[in-house]
């Protein structure tokens, strides 16, 4: 078969990928209207050229797109250079798209304060590539060669994308059971009606597939001499999903009582004699943000997180208290239907939440406010 791929205009420096009975597409294509050049990607049907879907990224000048490769079957990365920003100069552009044709981000970046120009790319690992290109150090009339690796991570808009890929469910949920606040617990029973609901989420991507679901009471353990969580080895403990704070969670305490792995974390602070939640530039204490009268109101982490060391992601789901934890679970649930009332991109999300109809559990009604965007 062949295809004509109609830009409506000059079309330059293809590059193209295959995977599957899918292939991948990026074009420069200067636009003679604007007289600048775009970057435009392009999925088709490997069997029969149909043309599945193409984007275009548009700034005020020049965009190419240099070199692509792919993530697993998931993600699609363009690499180039861009002039749009930075003043006119040259630097570094690297996007990063779902195999569904869905931005997921866009990075500019530009080594030592010179023009910068990714040439090609390769992965490395999930979320993680390596660019090679050339950089002009300013009034030297040379140029160097740099080899980079980049960390391109996803955002909180992508985790279904990794949570299901190929179309079967790849996490485990996990809702802690610590004492007082364990399996007869109020505080758990939330907890827990919160991880349903994600499940509900992850259950509606699996269902093409049968996915199975398992059901399990230990998936870990605290070694007292080391201070270290270790997993049982019991089945699909891949990706992680867990509930509620590392006051009640065994987990939530592995990876987001401290900052080793994320970037948003929580821990009792004696100083403050509170719970307090730590981003890279504020600190929210719990006495400042959660009310357990009419109405309730608690302020809501929604975070993930890659573990380079396990080869897995984690998305932690959380409130100061069990009422907050449901509210984020709520959240979660509402993605990819239109109705967040909330913008999730972005690694991490801060939101307050109150309930406003005073009916004691989350809805479109209650008052959401996006207190926090983190990227790293």
């Amino acid at each position: 078969w062949s295809t004509e791929i109609s830009t409506n205009n000059p079309a330059y420096l293809s590059e193209i990928k295959v995977r599957g009975e899918t292939v991948f597409i990026a074009v420069t294509v200067y636009d003679e209207i604007s007289l600048s050049y775009d970057v435009h990607a392009f999925k088709l049907n490997a069997t029969n050229g149909e043309i599945l879907w193409s984007r275009t990224w548009r700034g005020d000048g020049i965009d190419m797109a240099l070199d692509i490769t792919l993530d697993n079957d998931a993600y699609l990365y363009v690499v180039g250079a861009t002039d749009s920003f930075n003043e006119g100069t040259p630097i570094i552009l690297i996007l990063k798209y779902s195999f569904d044709g869905v931005l997921t981000r866009s990075l500019l970046w530009q080594i030592g304060g010179s023009i910068s120009v990714a040439h090609g790319c390769d992965l490395v690992g999930t979320g993680r590539i390596a660019i090679t290109g050339m950089k002009y150090p300013g009034g030297t009339g040379t140029a160097d060669t740099f080899v980079a690796v980049v960390d391109v991570p996803n955002t909180l808009e992508d985790i279904f994308e990794i949570f299901t890929a190929d179309g079967e469910v790849n996490a485990t949920i996990i809702v802690g059971s610590s004492e007082p606040h364990g399996p007869s617990g109020g505080a758990n029973a939330i907890d827990t009606v919160g991880g349903m609901n994600v499940a509900i989420k992850l259950g509606y991507y699996g269902l093409s597939s049968g996915a199975r679901l398992y059901l399990d009471t230990d998936v870990s353990w605290y070694d007292e001499d080391e201070f270290k969580v270790y997993y049982y080895d019991v089945p699909g403990l891949t990706n992680i999903i867990t509930i509620a704070g590392p006051g009640v969670n065994q987990i939530s305490w592995k990876y987001f009582c401290n900052p080793w792995y994320a970037p948003v974390y929580t821990y009792y602070s004696s100083d403050y004699g509170d719970w307090i939640l730590v981003t890279p530039g504020s600190v929210y204490v719990a006495g400042d943000w959660v009310s357990v009268a009419s109405p309730l109101r608690d302020l809501v982490v929604i975070e993930l997180i890659y573990v380079n060391d396990e080869g897995r992601y984690v998305l932690w789901i959380s409130g100061f208290g069990g009422y907050g934890t449901r509210a984020g679970c709520f959240l979660v649930q509402l993605m990819n239907t239109g109705l967040l009332p909330i913008n999730m991109e972005g690694q991490a999300v801060i939101v307050e939440w109150i309930d406003s109809d005073g009916d004691a559990k989350p809805s479109l009604n209650d008052t959401w406010r996006l207190v926090e965007v983190v990227n790293t």
